[in-house]
Formats: C-alpha cells, sequence, structure tokens
C-alpha cells in the first residue's frame, strides 16, 4: 500500500494482519465503552 511504501516495508503481510485487528479491537472497545457510558 501506500503507506507501507513510503516506509520501506516489504514485507506487509503481518502489517496489515495486525493494522486489521488493531482496527477490530478500536471499534469494540469504542462500542464497548459508549454502552457503558451512555
Amino acid at each position: 500500500t501506500v503507506y507501507l511504501g513510503s516506509c520501506n516495508i516489504k514485507k506487509t503481510r503481518h502489517s496489515v494482519i495486525s493494522a486489521l485487528i488493531a482496527h477490530i479491537a478500536g471499534a469494540l472497545s469504542a462500542v464497548y465503552i459508549c454502552r457503558l457510558i451512555f
């Protein structure tokens, strides 16, 4: 991708997987925190 190419990262497989996991974890934690507050 553009961002990984600009940082000269050649092996993007693990970084893409970890980025997806982090995105899902962030979305789930946002839903959980919003349900606690509201």
